[in-house]
């Protein structure tokens, strides 16, 4: 499985896990979400960690500590956490289902498989974990696992928006670029404010070479967000696409100062534009 699909999927489906937490009326906690929100993670650990050493035996607690840690790429200490709140409430599914996420993500697919289907058994029907076990069989090459799961959680509830970026994501990653665009459709109908659906329409747009709707989806995107990155970055690739270099290169420089992270995995479109601006 091409790693470019997972670290897409996972960029969709482990937020849209987390911002699934449970609603806690505490200060601390709230303070938390607000931060992993911002995506200020060391500001989140901290809030969490506070809540929790004021809170000992709170399972959401240390199960929100873990997924601070987990998005701040330290899976290693979230499944430390994610135990922790396991001990305090064997029942607390979101803690086995995040703990297959991190589990997922160090390439521990066993463990994270019997961890995700311990979640399902606690809450049948949760559908970000079938989404998880989705992307779990898609790393495994499973494809038709994969959509399966997909399928199972579109019949439960066909509004869920996680199901359309992530099956979309798969499609993408497999070439079927038609499928992937249906996919991704149906999402922004759900979402027509959500600018993750427009950099991700123009990114199919642009393997169908469709550079027009592509230029317009992904300026909307930069419309109802002008600090999303990663549309800069994408809108500068297809300004390369388009031989207009210079444009590339100001749109992925703006880019990148948002999103550093895409430096490395776009950095050869970078230095082709580069090479070719004048």
């Amino acid at each position: 499985m091409p790693y470019r699909y997972l670290t897409i999927l996972f960029l969709i489906f482990i937020c849209g896990n987390i911002y699934a937490q449970d609603e806690i009326p505490d200060s601390l906690y709230a303070r938390g979400n607000t931060a992993l929100e911002s995506k200020n993670y060391a500001d989140a650990i901290r809030y969490y960690g506070q809540y929790v050493n004021a809170c000992p035996d709170s399972a959401y607690g240390y199960s929100a500590l873990g997924t601070a840690f987990l998005l701040n790429q330290q899976a290693d200490t979230a499944i430390y956490y994610y135990n922790i709140a396991i001990s305090k409430d064997s029942s607390y599914y979101r803690a086995y289902s995040s703990r297959g996420t991190a589990y997922l993500l160090k390439g521990i697919s066993d463990k994270a498989e019997a961890d995700y289907k311990k979640a399902l058994k606690l809450k049948f029907n949760d559908l970000s974990t079938m989404i998880s076990l989705a992307s779990l069989r898609a790393s495994l090459n499973d494809i038709d696992g994969a959509m399966n799961y997909f399928r199972e959680a579109e019949d439960i509830d066909a509004n869920y928006t996680d199901i359309y970026w992530n099956r979309g994501a798969l499609n993408l990653s497999l070439n079927r670029f038609y499928d992937a665009l249906k996919d991704v459709n149906k999402a922004i109908s759900l979402e027509p404010n959500n600018p993750k659906g427009f950099f991700f329409r123009g990114t199919v747009e642009r393997y169908l070479k469709k550079y027009d709707e592509a230029m317009k989806d992904y300026n909307e995107a930069l419309r109802l967000n002008p600090l999303e990155g990663e549309a800069y970055v994408r809108r500068g690739i297809l300004y390369e696409d388009m031989g207009e270099y210079k444009k590339a290169v100001d749109d992925m420089d703006k880019g990148y100062k948002l999103r550093p992270d895409l430096i490395e995995p776009t950095k050869t479109f970078y230095d082709e534009a580069k090479s070719k601006a004048k």
